[in-house]
């Protein structure tokens, strides 16, 4: 059981992992049309903050953002 005064700070950097959608899979050497899917915030350390956050787990993340439209997607992704 975890106790709820102990908590886990996660230190890494954040990723957007982007998705892409084929209506088949290629032959080697040939190509094919492919769509991009959303985007998705993710990276390994954030991901794994997120999975023990989801368990009911006081967690925080320590990650090092510039200012840009892409960072406050992060930041409200991570938020939730």
């Amino acid at each position: 059981m975890i106790r709820k005064d102990n908590y886990v700070v996660y230190i890494g950097a954040s990723q957007i992992d982007e998705y892409y959608r084929a209506d088949r899979w290629p032959d080697r050497g040939s190509k094919c049309v492919v769509k991009p899917m959303e985007p998705m915030l993710g990276g390994m350390i954030a991901n794994a903050a997120c999975i023990l956050a989801n368990y009911d787990h006081k967690t925080y993340l320590l990650d090092t953002l510039n200012y840009s439209e892409l960072s406050d997607f992060m930041i409200t992704e991570l938020t939730k």
